[in-house]
């Protein structure tokens, strides 16, 4: 009889894993005020991180915030996903999703942007969570350390693309009326409108708003007293439609939140004014 031997380090066929399409909640928010150093930074990325009792799940690490160049060092950042280890790294500069087989798997990424002319600040967290997340929290760890101009936030699967959805790339997992309102938004984005003056990405379920949006003119009145204002029609059901509900903060900004059915509605009389970037 002859034995069969399995040379070590050979290739075996294992079973083709599912793909898990996650569904994400993603907070971002765009225009900041100022560049955090890399400690404050990594405070305001860790007091997240407490908020939501959780690691990040994997990380682009730059490490040695004195060098010149805070490009992510990959050699660094393999041995500490592999240890499991997040304890030394200075600043996040980007996050990936870290790949099993074919079975992505994120649970938590946290990103501070390094990009002088378009910083920006995102959570980014599976939706289904033991624990629900208060977004208000969030909220108030982001203000107590730089002041946007501007935020949204927004579901969607893994396979969809939601961090590129932050840039206004149009990933291959995007259905198409998703994609090219992230192109349209990228356009508008780096080549027109801006949040300092008011404009809007489109319109989310929660959005962050600055002054400038507040005294936007819709209707021939302020947003904020449009907002406030209820619409004289009657639903089917009897109930007066309104527009959403914006709570004023204490820094003069507010955050405006709305239904699906809200959504709709406040939709077209604001593409109307030319308030929106995103026209699809």
């Amino acid at each position: 009889m002859v034995e069969k031997f399995v040379e070590i380090g050979a290739m075996i066929d294992l079973p083709e894993l599912p793909f898990i399409d996650t569904m994400m909640t993603t907070i971002v928010f765009y225009g900041h005020d100022r560049k955090l150093p890399a400690r404050e930074a990594r405070v305001l990325i860790e007091n997240i991180c407490g908020l939501l009792n959780e690691v990040p799940s994997h990380a682009h690490v730059g490490l040695g915030e004195g060098r010149k160049s805070r490009g992510p060092k990959f050699r660094a950042l393999d041995k500490l996903i592999a240890k499991g280890d997040f304890e030394y790294y200075s600043y996040i500069e980007a996050v990936n999703y870290f790949e099993k087989g074919n079975v992505r798997d994120c649970s938590l990424a946290v990103c501070v942007s390094e990009q002088s002319e378009r910083r920006h600040f995102y959570v980014h967290f599976r939706r289904d969570r033991n624990a629900k997340v208060d977004t208000n929290l969030i909220l108030q760890e982001v203000v107590r350390h730089i002041s946007p101009l501007y935020g949204i936030l927004y579901d969607l699967t893994v396979r969809e693309g939601p961090l590129w959805f932050i840039r206004g790339q149009w990933s291959s997992g995007m259905p198409d009326a998703l994609g090219r309102s992230s192109s349209e938004f990228q356009q508008e984005y780096l080549f027109g409108k801006k949040f300092a003056d008011g404009f809007f990405r489109d319109v989310f379920k929660w959005n962050y708003l600055c002054k400038a949006h507040l005294d936007k003119q819709i209707d021939g009145m302020r947003f904020r007293d449009w907002i406030e204002l209820p619409q004289n029609r009657i639903s089917w059901f009897g109930k007066t439609k309104t527009r959403g509900t914006l709570s004023i903060l204490e820094n003069g900004n507010a955050v405006w939140e709305l239904t699906n059915e809200e959504m709709n509605e406040v939709r077209a009389p604001m593409l109307k004014e030319n308030l929106l970037m995103v026209k699809s």
